[in-house]
């Protein structure tokens, strides 16, 4: 009876924990980013033209999935917006780069949208 209810009791935390790690605050905190603009706004995918001031280690132009993993994240963008691309796997060197196993995209600043605005 013992041996059950440790066992139960592991796999509760187990469970628990892999819950934690799909969270948008253990993205945020672990994950590589990749901060920038959106330049082009495709159906499935963006282009992200990253701030290499916000983010030394990325420059260029990357093409981001919007199929994202988290479901919490922003999914329709408009150009201009600037966001924070988190992801956790590979980065393919073509051009434009392409993000493998985007983890969620945030919104950071909304595009002027005043600029589109009729009269």
């Amino acid at each position: 009876m013992k041996k059950t209810a440790v066992i139960l009791l592991v796999l509760l935390h187990l469970f628990a924990l892999s819950g934690c790690m799909n969270s948008m605050n253990y993205v945020q905190k672990t994950a590589p980013k990749i901060v920038g603009t959106v330049e082009e706004v495709h159906d499935g995918y963006i282009l992200v033209q990253a701030d290499p001031e916000e983010t030394p280690s990325f420059t260029g132009l990357y093409r981001v999935s919007t199929d994202v993993k988290l479901n919490d994240s922003v999914t329709a963008f408009s150009v201009g917006d600037k966001v924070a691309v988190y992801f956790t796997g590979e980065i393919l060197e073509i051009y434009p780069a392409i993000v493998k196993d985007v983890q969620a995209i945030v919104l950071l600043e909304p595009a002027d949208r005043s600029k589109n605005e009729v009269g």
